[in-house]
């Protein structure tokens, strides 16, 4: 965790003039700063080095103004991010390049962080390279909202100063800082489905406004943390669904594992924080973390050994859901196959000892911290790494071994091979989470 990011920028006294008049007035020397670390570090190919572009600041700012609810509040839907045309548009910095050069940054959003991202990189049209990689970075979403606004603001308030009242900036700009608190819900989950609220989305509104009168606020959520604008409607009919079968669902006893603190997430991957409350309950549990029947153990402990599934087989990014009442909780599953039912009733462990009594959310796909956290839980507690590494040769698996420890965990085979790829066993074949 990082608790400072930064968006520095001086004005020069005397900027030589571009010919554009927006490009002119925001001339400026920017400096990114997150943490201790100058993303903006960079070298010349004349070998000049420095950690302040001097670029127009118009560009940026805009970007971030357009993108602002997207920008803050929408994650990852799956691990291929970075291959999304769409999401790379409302996250990675490059996009706001327009011809000057900016470093290779990505703001994830992640539930209540932000996660960045940052490579080093050659800009051959601008004859420097970015030196600083920016890995292991987790920020609150406050600290970046606020630097940002600062960064903006000082744009707008540039522009102001030079006569420049009237801008498409200035209107996007507006826009965030008359949205009042009551708004606020509204365009962070309008925001998260990758669509700015200040456009018309009909159809979108209506669809929320259905499952907001329907379901928890949690599940809303995390439907929409799921969800894009072309799968919103589908996966609100399944999230309707699940929240229907809750209340039939299997009955889980949380009384033991709520006993168990839950270590803060603090790490700077969400898998470790969820490695680390495995750690934690194996030991207050007293299962090894060799022991191939402890998954089974821990599940049984809850009650979740022989969870069942309340409808499709196969479901492309909602699994299931989970409601919590006191020490309670209360599962749906959506799965035909038993080591993916097992699978997701240990996430739905970790989710109802998460999150806060009386709350009710979706298993899904989205790569925010407590649905990753909750992926790495169960794999740990399914598919413990200390068994695995006992059943690999040489620190070698085939796709075939991973197959046979699946079988013997009643495991997925996509969670042992996960597992012993971050035990630091090569896996030949590797397969998914499936």
């Amino acid at each position: 965790m990082v608790d400072n990011v930064e968006f520095q920028v001086d004005w020069p006294s005397a900027p030589a003039p571009t010919g554009h008049a927006l490009l002119d007035d925001t001339l400026g020397r920017l400096a990114i700063k997150i943490g201790s670390d100058f993303a903006t570090k960079f070298r010349t190919d004349n070998n000049n080095e420095g950690d302040q572009l001097l670029v127009p600041t118009y560009g940026l700012a805009e970007w971030i103004a357009s993108n602002w609810w997207s920008l803050l509040f929408e994650p990852p839907k799956d691990e291929y991010f970075q291959e999304d045309f769409d999401f790379r548009s409302r996250h990675w910095l490059g996009s706001a390049r327009n011809g000057f050069a900016l470093p290779d940054l990505w703001f994830c959003p992640a539930g209540e962080k932000i996660e960045i991202i940052g490579s080093a990189a050659h800009l051959r049209f601008a004859r420097l390279d970015f030196l600083v990689e920016i890995s292991d970075v987790v920020v609150g979403v406050a600290v970046l909202r606020d630097a940002l606004h600062r960064f903006v603001q000082r744009v707008i308030t540039r522009l102001d100063e030079r006569g420049r009242r009237i801008t498409p900036l200035h209107e996007l700009w507006g826009a965030v800082r008359d949205t009042g608190p009551d708004a606020e819900e509204y365009c962070q989950l309008v925001g998260s489905l990758g669509l700015s609220p200040y456009e018309e989305h009909p159809d979108i509104d209506d669809i929320l406004n259905r499952v907001y009168e329907r379901l928890d606020p949690g599940i809303v959520r995390d439907l929409c943390n799921a969800a894009d604008e072309k799968t919103f409607s589908s996966l609100a009919e399944l999230a309707i669904g699940v929240a229907e079968s809750l209340d039939s669902g299997q009955e889980a006893r949380l009384a033991e594992l709520l006993a168990v603190g839950l270590p803060p997430d603090q790490a700077p991957h969400a898998w470790q924080w969820g490695r680390q409350a495995a750690d934690r309950v194996r030991r207050e549990f007293h299962i090894s973390n060799a022991d191939p029947q402890g998954g089974q153990r821990f599940l049984a402990t809850l009650g979740l050994d022989s969870v069942t599934s309340v409808g499709a087989g196969h479901t492309e990014r909602i699994k299931g859901g989970v409601k919590r009442h006191n020490d309670r909780m209360q599962v749906a599953i959506f799965d035909d196959m038993e080591p993916q039912r097992r699978f997701a009733a240990a996430r739905a462990a970790f989710l109802g000892w998460a999150h806060a009594v009386d709350d009710s959310h979706l298993l899904t796909t989205a790569i925010t911290r407590d649905q990753q956290a909750s992926r790495a839980f169960a794999a740990e507690m399914l598919a413990p790494a200390g068994y695995i590494r006992t059943r690999a040769a040489n620190r070698v698996l085939s796709d075939h071994a991973v197959r046979e420890i699946a079988q013997a965990l009643n495991a997925p085979a996509g969670a042992v091979s996960y597992q012993a790829r971050h035990a630091g066993i090569h896996v030949v074949g590797a397969s998914g989470w499936g």
